[in-house]
């Protein structure tokens, strides 16, 4: 048997939350001249290290046009004037409207503290990226993980490595998975277009409100045991009851079509009532909003009643007068509905600090020189007065002036 020496250092893993309500206010305070500065917001002893007491630090700084937020692991007290120095390895995450990491970083590896030190990233998350997640009101909440090191080495001695082995949560996932694939004890069928799957009630019960009011009651699916699909396809009825059962997408599904598969998976959460997928496609959605997608996942969180989702698209289309313009030229903005347009360009001005009269409610007011717009623009006029948009040029410009 082989014997090994380990030499290590005492440690420590201390983590947390640290929350700023309404991170506005601090960066108001910002200089917002050519010239450095920031303000600051520093936590009490949150970490209590043979001696040494740790905090942490948030600020707002601007150098030039370029605002960001910094977060740090700092002292809230003096070192101690005795003993010996330590080292820290911070982590720290930022969540999203949905409670899940939006970004996250850490540090290469340890560093020695001392009493001016702050240890962290002074551009963690630029200021317009927090516009875009809709979090410079409000709450932001920061997770924190610290690893403290002393700076003296110990030894200790074993006779055998430590095994790596699958996470409980891990084995239970994949062993759930095994269930779904291999039928057995299935007590339920999902019937959907062209096929059907056996399933478990007991799992359905557990994940989903709709299907634990179905066989709560005296209703068919209670009583013949089979459940109907019809919206959906056999591709479509796998990935979701994989999640149902493994609490994640096949992975095969972990590629680039993730988003066309959330997608065709939301209305399906919505409907059955299984939170935690709609919280799972909609953060993944979130990931991939850009110019091309915003109104389309506008329209779609909208009429899910999808609301952290709705409120992100809503907040990255009017995030600037470039992004709303390009928006507005995709074929996303075409399907979106009078009541959708009129929500953006109040968010829109609202953001300008210009108030409307009721006879400049529309994008394209009365009186407007109709033929020098284009024709996606003419559609837009329309839709925003509830009139059709179907037809060429000439019917929309007829329209519009009748």
């Amino acid at each position: 048997m082989s014997v090994v020496c380990q030499m290590s250092v005492h440690s420590e893993i201390y983590e947390g939350s640290f929350i700023v309500n309404d991170i506005s206010v601090l960066a108001a305070a910002t200089s917002a001249t050519t010239v450095s500065g920031h303000k600051k917001l520093v936590s009490p002893s949150l970490v209590s290290f043979d001696g040494h007491e740790l905090g942490v630090k948030v600020d707002v700084n601007q150098e030039k046009n370029n605002k960001h937020m910094g977060v740090y692991m700092r002292y809230a007290e003096p070192p101690p004037k005795k003993g010996g120095t330590i080292l820290i390895q911070p982590t720290f995450s930022l969540l999203n409207l949905f409670g899940e990491v939006a970004i996250s970083g850490d540090t290469d590896e340890p560093q020695e503290m001392d009493a001016a030190s702050n240890i962290g990233d002074r551009c963690f998350c630029s200021w317009s990226m927090l516009q875009k997640m809709g979090l410079t009101t409000g709450p932001l909440t920061i997770q924190w993980k610290v690893k403290v090191f002393a700076d003296t080495y110990t030894h200790s001695m074993s006779s055998s490595p430590v095994k790596c082995e699958k996470t409980p949560s891990d084995a239970l996932s994949s062993d759930l998975a095994c269930l779904l694939n291999s039928e057995e004890g299935a007590d339920v069928v999902i019937r959907y277009d062209a096929g059907e799957r056996k399933v478990h009630k007991a799992i359905l019960l557990a994940r989903s409100e709709v299907f634990r009011r179905m066989f709560s009651h005296d209703m068919t699916e209670s009583i013949n045991g089979k459940i109907d699909l019809p919206d959906a396809d056999a591709a479509l009825v796998d990935v979701f009851l994989h999640f149902l059962y493994a609490g994640h997408l096949p992975p095969r599904q972990e590629d680039e079509q993730k988003e066309d598969v959330c997608l065709r998976l939301l209305p399906l959460a919505k409907k059955y009532e299984v939170a935690t997928l709609v919280a799972y496609c909609s953060t993944h959605l979130f990931s991939g909003l850009c110019a091309a997608n915003a109104a389309e996942l506008l329209r779609v969180a909208d009429m899910l009643n999808v609301t952290p989702l709705k409120q992100q698209a809503l907040a990255f289309i009017t995030s600037s007068a470039d992004t709303l313009k390009t928006v507005q030229d995709t074929t996303g903005f075409e399907l979106l509905d009078k009541d959708l347009v009129k929500e953006i360009l109040r968010a829109t001005f609202h953001k300008s600090g210009i108030k409307r009269t009721n006879s400049d409610e529309c994008e394209f007011p009365s009186g407007s020189d109709w033929a020098r717009m284009t024709l996606a623009q003419l559609r837009r006029a329309c839709v925003e007065r509830g009139r059709s948009k179907a037809g060429n040029k000439a019917a929309l410009l007829e329209r519009l002036r009748g």
